[in-house]
């Protein structure tokens, strides 16, 4: 379901020429969704950076950095460790 729901979105997006029509300067992602490659793909045909989110702790984080996010938004970092 996650990978159909991505390309969904991705293809949603691409089909409305949303990047031509609002020009974003970063896309922010749902870490649990990364590994459809839609944010890749995002990344590849537009040259913008990836912002993962939320993360939660030090494995949310390693998977942002494996998925190849430029940045990550954390919540809760009195108890990021």
């Amino acid at each position: 379901i996650r990978q159909e729901v991505g390309d969904k979105f991705y293809t949603m997006h691409k089909q409305c020429d949303f990047f031509d029509i609002v020009c974003p300067d970063f896309i922010s992602y749902d870490i649990r969704y990364l590994g459809n490659g839609s944010a890749a793909k995002m990344r590849e045909d537009h040259n913008i950076p990836i912002l993962g989110w939320t993360v939660r702790n030090s494995d949310d984080q390693l998977d942002a950095d494996d998925y190849g996010c430029n940045n990550i938004i954390i919540e809760g970092a009195a108890d990021y460790s």
